[in-house]
């Protein structure tokens, strides 16, 4: 039957092109549950827990606290994985807080979501981008090391894994 040999063809291809082909299911698979999320889901909009600590320390690094000595950390730079809030910093860049507060309290997250929405959702798509890389990254060793359908089935693999997609629709290490 023609359609079976196209369907071959295509799952061929599909596993010629492993890293290419999870990174395309990972990052459409999490802009569409991100889209979902952010329209019903306000604890996407409105960082908590680690995702608010996240979001504090680069607001203050941001600020131009690169060590930490002060603000939300106080001197203890290193009780939550440091290197994520040195990348997420830029995108908090310039961000001013309703009442020309300096630093981000936990009650004032409210009042300030206009200013801090846009780039919480920045930061949302690019975890998504970083999803697709490690959905590519681990096509590219599982068919280096044990063939192209292992590459295949292990990069959308990690691609559809409910569990990564839901971590990188919060602000917090994920992928």
């Amino acid at each position: 039957m023609p359609i079976f040999a196209h369907l071959g063809r295509a799952a061929a291809t599909a596993a010629t092109h492993a890293p290419l082909t999870a990174a395309v299911v990972a990052v459409a698979t999490r802009l569409l549950v991100l889209g979902q999320s952010w329209a019903s889901n306000p604890l996407v909009r409105r960082p908590a827990l680690d995702g608010f600590v996240y979001l504090t320390w680069a607001k203050d690094i941001a600020d131009g606290d690169l060590l930490g000595r002060s603000g939300f950390v106080g001197g203890h730079p290193y009780f939550f994985n440091p290197l994520y809030a040195y990348v997420l910093a830029p995108f908090f860049r310039g961000v001013d807080l309703v009442g020309g507060a300096t630093h981000l309290a936990f009650d004032q997250v409210e009042q300030n979501l206009g200013a801090l929405a846009p780039r919480v959702l920045a930061v949302l798509v690019f975890q998504a981008l970083l999803g697709a890389a490690t959905a590519a990254l681990t096509a590219a060793a599982a068919r280096r090391y044990f063939g192209a359908a292992a590459g295949l089935l292990a990069g959308l693999g990690v691609a559809l894994s409910h569990v990564l997609v839901q971590l990188d629709q919060h602000i917090a290490v994920s992928g």
